[in-house]
């Protein structure tokens, strides 16, 4: 299965692209999706109405947004079992699918988070 963000919504294809249908139940009509991970058995959909996330391969999305400061989510980054997002407050880190401050530093330094890299050593925003 091949999953894309929009600017209206979640697509999925099931057969290598040839054909695509919307899979947005639960989430907004007309919602900019800018980033999507997979973590574990579970989809994460970073939009600018916040996180959603789907446990039965995008049928249905539910808000993961507990604790975040702001709406719009622009970056999505998983690292092991951890959910790094970045959004205009600064970056933040889910580690039981509820999301919480991640730094401080962050905030006052970056202001918006547009993408967060991880590699073997560290992670990285931008």
């Amino acid at each position: 299965n091949i999953f894309a963000g929009t600017y209206d919504g979640v697509f999925l294809s099931s057969d290598n692209g040839a054909n695509w249908s919307k899979v947005n139940t639960g989430i907004p009509a007309s919602t900019y999706v800018g980033s999507l991970v997979v973590l574990g058995n579970s989809f994460y959909a970073g939009t600018d109405d916040g996180v959603y996330f789907s446990n039965n391969n995008g049928s249905n999305w539910n808000t993961a947004n507990t604790g975040l400061k702001s709406g719009s989510v622009y970056a999505l980054c998983v690292k092991g079992t951890n959910l790094f997002l970045g959004n205009y407050y600064g970056a933040f880190l889910s580690t039981n699918y509820g999301i919480k401050l991640l730094l401080k530093l962050f905030m006052s330094v970056f202001y918006k988070i547009y993408q967060i890299l991880y590699t073997r050593k560290s992670s990285f925003c931008i």
